[in-house]
């Protein structure tokens, strides 16, 4: 490990990574420069499988928008099907989810209610987890929706399932040109790499898990 004297940066752990922080430098700059991130840091390409939920709200769990109340979630790995598959497509959501990339698929529920209000896919890696795809319920998309807070939510779960694996909450992601200020400003996410490569460290991670993670 090269020698750093403290009176010039900081050390963190980023993602299961140590990492020196120069005075004056941005995170997302030092993870670059430490070649720790290669596996994920493209400074050529990004990633063509794009992120494009849009954060409605940072709720405490999911709100009705109707009125206002606050409703408990649950969420656990879910097993797609091409019968699913039909479902959702009758349902108008918009992805294949038969085909989504990714290890882990997780769907996000109101207690005592099957009705599925998200779905997110990622995968562990070693220090961190990527995440894929990720899709709110078409009930709860735009103003007149049934429930705010879905796609926060989502990201939560992969947040807190990365930090159960031993990736510290961080997570990554390749978002829509169009939501990289949107993730930044809802989500505390930074760009690595091409301004698309995303990524939510421990700790915009860790306030995710507080506001959504009732467990």
């Amino acid at each position: 490990m090269k020698k750093y004297d403290e009176k010039d940066g900081v050390w963190r752990t980023v993602g299961g990574r140590r990492i020196f922080i120069k005075n004056g430098q941005s995170l997302s700059d030092a993870m670059i420069k430490s070649g720790k991130f290669k596996r994920y840091i493209d400074s050529d390409s990004i990633d063509s499988k794009v992120v494009d939920i849009e954060i409605d709200g940072l709720t405490d769990c999911l709100e009705v928008r109707s009125t206002g109340e606050t409703v408990e979630t649950e969420f656990g790995i879910f097993k797609m099907t091409p019968a699913m598959q039909r479902k959702l497509k009758r349902e108008k959501w918009r992805f294949d989810w038969t085909k989504a990339e990714g290890e882990n698929l997780y769907a996000l529920r109101v207690k005592g209610d099957d009705t599925i209000q998200g779905l997110i896919s990622f995968t562990h890696e070693q220090g961190y987890t990527k995440v894929f795809l990720a899709e709110s319920n078409p009930s709860n998309v735009g103003h007149n929706g049934k429930y705010i807070g879905t796609g926060a939510h989502l990201f939560a779960i992969a947040c807190y399932e990365s930090k159960k694996q031993g990736n510290d909450g961080f997570v990554t992601l390749t978002a829509k040109t169009k939501l990289v200020d949107h993730y930044a400003k809802t989500l505390g996410a930074y760009s690595l790499g091409p301004k698309e490569n995303m990524a939510i460290d421990e700790v915009a991670a860790q306030k995710l898990i507080d506001k959504y993670i009732k467990k």
